[in-house]
Protein backbone atom coordinates (compact mmCIF):
# COMPACT_ATOMS: atom_id res chain seq x y z
CA UNK A 1 0.00 0.00 0.00
CA UNK A 2 1.48 3.23 -1.07
CA UNK A 3 0.91 6.28 1.51
CA UNK A 4 0.93 10.08 -0.32
CA UNK A 5 1.02 12.47 1.77
CA UNK A 6 1.11 15.76 0.14
CA UNK A 7 -0.94 19.47 0.26
CA UNK A 8 -4.66 19.89 1.32
CA UNK A 9 -6.13 21.27 -2.43
CA UNK A 10 -9.91 22.83 -2.38
CA UNK A 11 -11.24 19.98 -4.53
CA UNK A 12 -10.42 17.50 -1.04
CA UNK A 13 -12.98 19.21 1.00
CA UNK A 14 -15.89 17.78 1.50
CA UNK A 15 -13.52 14.15 1.78
CA UNK A 16 -11.60 15.52 4.33
CA UNK A 17 -14.42 16.73 6.68
CA UNK A 18 -16.07 13.07 5.46
CA UNK A 19 -12.68 11.76 7.65
CA UNK A 20 -12.56 14.18 10.11
CA UNK A 21 -16.23 13.08 10.59
CA UNK A 22 -15.95 9.41 10.47
CA UNK A 23 -12.97 9.68 13.02
CA UNK A 24 -14.55 11.04 15.60
CA UNK A 25 -17.69 9.04 15.49
CA UNK A 26 -15.78 5.29 15.14
CA UNK A 27 -12.37 5.75 17.10
CA UNK A 28 -13.29 8.52 19.72
CA UNK A 29 -16.58 7.36 19.95
CA UNK A 30 -15.15 4.39 22.95
CA UNK A 31 -13.49 7.17 25.00
CA UNK A 32 -16.30 9.87 25.17
CA UNK A 33 -19.93 10.18 25.72
CA UNK A 34 -22.31 10.15 22.78
CA UNK A 35 -23.28 13.80 23.04
CA UNK A 36 -19.68 14.88 23.11
CA UNK A 37 -19.11 12.59 19.51
CA UNK A 38 -22.08 14.47 18.25
CA UNK A 39 -21.72 18.10 18.80
CA UNK A 40 -17.74 17.55 18.18
CA UNK A 41 -17.97 16.10 14.46
CA UNK A 42 -21.02 18.11 13.72
CA UNK A 43 -18.97 20.53 13.97
CA UNK A 44 -16.29 19.25 11.14
CA UNK A 45 -17.34 20.91 7.45
CA UNK A 46 -16.27 20.99 4.09
CA UNK A 47 -16.81 24.99 4.56
CA UNK A 48 -14.51 24.63 7.79
CA UNK A 49 -11.69 22.57 5.57
CA UNK A 50 -12.36 25.33 3.20
CA UNK A 51 -11.52 28.48 5.41
CA UNK A 52 -8.74 26.67 6.95
CA UNK A 53 -7.29 26.20 3.18
CA UNK A 54 -7.00 29.93 2.74
CA UNK A 55 -5.34 30.95 6.03
CA UNK A 56 -1.63 31.08 5.52
CA UNK A 57 -1.06 30.65 8.99
CA UNK A 58 -2.67 26.62 8.46
CA UNK A 59 -0.30 24.01 7.27
CA UNK A 60 -2.99 21.64 5.82
CA UNK A 61 -2.24 17.98 4.52
CA UNK A 62 -3.94 14.79 3.18
CA UNK A 63 -2.79 11.12 3.34
CA UNK A 64 -3.90 9.38 0.09
CA UNK A 65 -4.25 6.19 -0.65
CA UNK A 66 -5.20 4.66 -4.77
CA UNK A 67 -6.71 8.66 -5.10
CA UNK A 68 -8.83 8.24 -1.79
CA UNK A 69 -8.36 10.65 0.71
CA UNK A 70 -8.24 8.81 3.82
CA UNK A 71 -6.20 10.70 6.71
CA UNK A 72 -6.02 14.51 7.39
CA UNK A 73 -4.01 16.94 9.30
CA UNK A 74 -3.06 20.21 10.35
CA UNK A 75 -0.64 22.83 12.16
CA UNK A 76 -0.44 26.22 12.98
CA UNK A 77 3.13 27.77 14.41
CA UNK A 78 4.50 25.06 16.67
CA UNK A 79 1.08 23.27 17.52
CA UNK A 80 -0.57 20.32 16.03
CA UNK A 81 -3.74 21.24 15.49
CA UNK A 82 -5.58 18.06 14.28
CA UNK A 83 -5.05 14.43 13.04
CA UNK A 84 -7.77 11.95 11.98
CA UNK A 85 -7.17 9.50 9.71
CA UNK A 86 -10.81 7.21 8.57
CA UNK A 87 -11.59 4.29 10.74
CA UNK A 88 -11.23 1.70 7.52
CA UNK A 89 -7.51 3.09 7.08
CA UNK A 90 -6.90 3.68 10.96
CA UNK A 91 -3.68 0.45 12.12
CA UNK A 92 -1.54 1.31 8.63
CA UNK A 93 0.78 3.98 9.74
CA UNK A 94 -0.88 6.70 7.85
CA UNK A 95 -1.32 8.81 10.98
CA UNK A 96 2.52 8.33 12.05
CA UNK A 97 3.39 9.21 8.16
CA UNK A 98 0.63 12.53 8.58
CA UNK A 99 2.21 13.45 12.02
CA UNK A 100 6.15 12.54 10.39
CA UNK A 101 5.57 15.08 7.68
CA UNK A 102 4.29 18.00 10.26
CA UNK A 103 7.05 17.61 12.18
CA UNK A 104 9.59 17.73 9.25
CA UNK A 105 7.28 21.05 7.75
CA UNK A 106 8.05 22.45 11.32
CA UNK A 107 11.80 21.96 11.04
CA UNK A 108 12.08 23.25 8.02
CA UNK A 109 10.87 26.27 9.12
CA UNK A 110 12.98 25.95 12.45
CA UNK A 111 10.31 24.94 15.06
CA UNK A 112 11.61 22.14 17.21
CA UNK A 113 9.41 22.15 20.28
CA UNK A 114 5.68 21.22 19.05
CA UNK A 115 2.52 20.82 21.38
CA UNK A 116 -0.98 19.76 20.91
CA UNK A 117 -3.71 17.87 22.73
CA UNK A 118 -4.31 14.84 22.14
CA UNK A 119 -7.75 12.89 22.68
CA UNK A 120 -7.73 10.17 25.18
CA UNK A 121 -8.08 7.60 22.56
CA UNK A 122 -4.85 9.09 20.85
CA UNK A 123 -2.72 9.70 23.80
CA UNK A 124 -0.76 6.60 23.28
CA UNK A 125 -0.35 7.00 19.57
CA UNK A 126 1.57 10.65 20.43
CA UNK A 127 3.08 8.87 23.13
CA UNK A 128 5.04 6.08 20.84
CA UNK A 129 6.17 8.79 18.57
CA UNK A 130 8.00 10.57 21.31
CA UNK A 131 5.34 13.15 22.74
CA UNK A 132 5.16 13.28 26.54
CA UNK A 133 2.33 14.28 28.22
CA UNK A 134 2.44 17.92 30.04
CA UNK A 135 -0.81 17.76 32.24
CA UNK A 136 -4.74 17.08 31.94
CA UNK A 137 -6.95 20.13 30.67
CA UNK A 138 -10.31 20.62 29.06
CA UNK A 139 -10.28 21.92 25.51
CA UNK A 140 -12.87 24.04 24.29
CA UNK A 141 -13.94 24.41 20.95
CA UNK A 142 -15.40 27.26 18.90
CA UNK A 143 -18.55 26.40 19.40
CA UNK A 144 -18.78 25.87 23.09
CA UNK A 145 -18.04 22.29 23.21
CA UNK A 146 -15.55 21.18 25.92
CA UNK A 147 -13.78 17.79 26.10
CA UNK A 148 -11.11 16.01 28.47
CA UNK A 149 -7.69 15.85 26.72
CA UNK A 150 -3.82 15.84 27.25
CA UNK A 151 -1.42 18.73 26.49
CA UNK A 152 1.07 17.04 25.14
CA UNK A 153 4.79 18.55 23.83
CA UNK A 154 7.76 16.78 21.88
CA UNK A 155 11.27 18.20 21.16
CA UNK A 156 12.48 17.86 17.46
CA UNK A 157 16.34 17.27 16.95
Amino acid sequence: MKIKIRKTKDQDCRRAAHVHRSSIKVLCGPSYHQEIIDAWAGGCSAGGVRRALKRKDINNIVAEVNGIVCGVAASKNNRIWLLYVHPNWAGNGIGEKLLKRLENDMLQKNIKNISLESSKNAFNFYLRNGYIKVKRKKLVFNHGLSIACIEMKKRLR
